[in-house]
């Protein structure tokens, strides 16, 4: 029954992290939610009883995929022949270039700027988001204290934002030049 109630519950989540990315969060309710799934709105609300409850379950699943992906990572670097750096300078090329989690992730800003229940709890999301920053530049060789994983996580939401809202191949590349730069000042600064 647990196996089956597991289920049910990742499938909702699914669709709601697949709702999220193609409409933006501030469309997201738990009724189109519970449609996209497949499943009553009761089964939803047996597992997220609000909108807000829902909306920090995906958002506690990108970051585990975010988490994921940046420990895959690691261990690429830490076991590759190539250099660590530039590994880590892809990596970052190849998360921004997740436009769908980008146009989420935004939305969510903007959801929060009027639920204040969910602006509280963005603002622990986004401080649990620098440790695994951290863990990944420091995976590179790059030693670097909060004040500048927050600077390097600003920066790359910046760059995120304007390649959701302006988009095309000089953005792509200003993105990528923008973080060949971030990656080389942070070089520099080990130096």
């Amino acid at each position: 029954m647990s196996e089956q109630r597991n289920g049910v519950r990742e499938r909702i989540l699914e669709a709601a992290i697949d709702f999220a990315q193609t409409s933006g969060i501030e469309a997201m309710s738990q009724a189109k939610v519970a449609l996209r799934a497949g499943v009553r709105q009761s089964h939803l609300t047996y597992y997220f009883p609000t909108r807000v409850d829902l909306i920090k379950a995906v958002l506690n699943e990108v970051r585990q995929q975010i988490v994921l992906a940046n420990r895959r990572e690691i261990t690429r670097v830490s076991c590759s022949d190539g250099s660590p750096i530039e590994r880590l300078r892809e990596h970052l090329k190849r998360e921004l270039a997740n436009e769908e989690r980008a146009r989420m992730l935004l939305s969510l800003f903007i959801a929060a700027r009027e639920d204040e229940q969910l602006h509280d709890w963005l603002i622990g999301f986004e401080r649990e988001m620098l440790e695994p920053a951290i863990d990944l530049l420091d995976a590179a060789g790059l030693k670097v204290d909060k004040k500048y994983a927050e600077l390097m996580h600003m920066f790359l939401c910046g760059c995120a934002t304007l390649s959701v809202f302006v988009g095309g191949s000089n953005t792509t590349k200003a993105v990528e030049d923008g973080i060949d730069a971030l990656i080389e000042s942070i070089a520099r600064q080990q130096s």
